[in-house]
């Protein structure tokens, strides 16, 4: 099976969790010529909400967008909690290393001298 992009427009906040998506067809320029931009995720348009739109919403999508919500939080604590420690070690790390270059460094116009 030959896989293909897909494009969406969706539904988010303003931090950018995503609440819904619709797919799409390809956007193509306009009748102007302009560039439609599209994300690395196939995202050309978005619709940012504010906070007084949850009323208006049906109790469906109320149920649907809580849902949505509450498992992208969700998923951002696990990521978190998986990488935040790999990340700090790599980061002791990176600063022993720099310490060293430094270090280095500055014995460096000594060794040439010689």
């Amino acid at each position: 099976m030959r896989y293909r992009k897909a494009y969406y427009t969706v539904f988010g906040l303003k931090d950018g969790t995503i609440w819904f998506a619709i797919q799409k067809r390809k956007p193509y320029a306009g009748p102007s010529g302009s560039r439609v931009r599209i994300d690395q995720d196939g995202i050309f348009e978005w619709y940012a909400e504010s906070v007084e739109e949850e009323s208006s919403f049906t109790g469906t999508a109320k149920i649907v967008r809580g849902a949505t919500l509450a498992t992208c939080l969700n998923l951002r604590r696990t990521i978190r909690e998986m990488v935040e420690h790999r990340l700090e070690k790599l980061e002791r790390r990176l600063q022993a290393i720099e310490d060293r270059l430094a270090e280095l460094v500055e014995r460096l116009p000594a060794a040439v001298q010689r």
